[in-house]
């Protein structure tokens, strides 16, 4: 059975961005401490509607998450400058 077009192209990596005349992949939002926290903020913007309890419980853990990862990935992020910046090891 052959695929239509359209599911093969649903499994192709979505191109989210342009590079010097190359197609390349994008790093997401969700992939930064500051893309964690507006997620986390968002959903606790919605967790403030007028919903059921269990969304509303959702909604809040969801933002404990994103801001656990944000915590994580701002660790990391302070690592990494921290290696930078301390140069190559043995010199």
């Amino acid at each position: 059975m052959q695929e239509d077009s359209s599911e093969k192209r649903s499994r192709r990596p979505r191109i989210l961005g342009l590079s010097r005349g190359r197609q390349t992949l994008m790093a997401a939002p969700e992939d930064s401490a500051r893309g964690c926290r507006e997620r986390a903020e968002a959903d606790l913007r919605r967790a403030d509607d007028d919903m059921p309890v269990n969304a509303r419980q959702v909604l809040q853990a969801s933002a404990r998450h994103w801001l656990a990862r944000a915590e994580l990935l701002e660790g990391l992020e302070t690592s990494f400058a921290t290696r930078c910046a301390d140069g190559p090891e043995g010199d």
